[in-house]
């Protein structure tokens, strides 16, 4: 298994526990949790909006709560489990400007050795928004020239998933006929893709 598909199979095959919480999570205890300095703990409130956001799309405060830790979480994980939830939002517009922010993310240890710049990159080509393109484009491009980036393996797997992702939406685009299409299938981001 190639090194770039590894971490994000290892995220997407962890345990995504059931919540025993009601469909409407309390806003006010997912900041608190959101805010612990402890991993599992931040990490069960992604995860709890994920289970939120496969039952409904997931609303402007639920999003407002996610969006600053995909800037600045200490831990790249969960700013990829963050660009997996988001592709939930009720509202694409809330989440393409930061999911092209964290696509330009290109410090090794924040990135998660460009971990965080490509799963903002599939989030990107799941919402199926021509304003992704260029920056998906860019991205591609940094990669291109900078060979010796995230080390060699990595490197390569971000390079051919990154082509694989805008020849995704570009599909997506040409399909719909359009230079902004609705999102498709966002029900299953977090099953793969």
């Amino acid at each position: 298994m190639s090194a770039l598909t590894y971490p994000l199979v290892a995220l997407l095959a962890l345990p995504w526990p059931t919540s025993s919480r009601a469909d409407e999570p309390d806003v006010g205890d997912l900041k608190t949790r959101l805010s612990s300095p402890v991993y599992d703990t931040r990490r069960s409130v992604v995860t709890e909006l994920l289970h939120v956001g496969e039952k409904r799309p997931l609303k402007k405060e639920e999003i407002d709560l996610l969006l600053p830790h995909l800037q600045s979480d200490a831990d790249w994980r969960i700013k990829v489990r963050i660009t997996l939830v988001l592709t939930y939002a009720a509202d694409r517009g809330w989440v393409l400007q930061p999911l092209i922010m964290a696509l330009q993310d290109r410090d090794d240890k924040s990135s998660g050795g460009g971990n965080v710049p490509y799963a903002a990159c599939w989030a990107l080509a799941r919402l199926g928004d021509s304003r992704g393109l260029q920056p998906m484009e860019d991205w591609l491009r940094f990669l291109e020239s900078h060979p010796k980036a995230y080390g060699e393996y990595l490197h390569d797997d971000l390079t051919k998933g990154t082509k694989l992702r805008i020849g995704e939406l570009k599909s997506k685009l040409e399909k719909e006929g359009s230079k902004s299409v609705e999102p498709t299938a966002t029900r299953s981001a977090a099953g793969g893709g």
